[in-house]
């Protein structure tokens, strides 16, 4: 006796189909997350090796930097104490498809420290 199992391909492509669109989902907004971060962190360290370059780094003129490469700029935090530069971020970045499982944003934080040691920049 010979079994039909034409509709046993579409059962199984209907039962994951919900699976393989989350998974998507959540490459995409990783992808989202990460850009977003590797942006941020590649802009701070070029405003700390320019002040740092300068001697005297000024608040107002890194919030102006940050501002023009379209970095938010409400919650940072500046210090220069010692001939160290901190700088901390905190962003956000709107999820797309996180929504599905109501994730409506995800947090971003950075925080670098600049000084310069044997006339070199170094930053971490």
């Amino acid at each position: 006796m010979k079994l039909n199992k034409s509709g046993q391909v579409l059962v199984l492509f209907v039962i994951l189909l919900p699976l393989i669109i989350l998974l998507f989902a959540f490459v995409v907004d990783i992808g989202l997350i990460r850009t977003k971060e590797t942006k941020l962190e590649n802009i701070t360290r070029m405003v700390i090796k320019d002040e740092l370059k300068t001697g005297s780094p000024n608040a107002n003129r890194i919030k102006k930097v940050l501002t023009k490469n379209g970095i938010p700029t409400e919650n940072i935090e500046i210090t220069y104490d010692s001939a160290k530069l901190n700088i901390k971020n905190t962003t956000q970045v709107n999820s797309i498809f996180g929504k599905i499982i109501n994730i409506n944003s995800y947090d971003i934080k950075i925080n670098l420290t600049g000084y310069i040691k044997d006339n070199k920049i170094l930053i971490e």
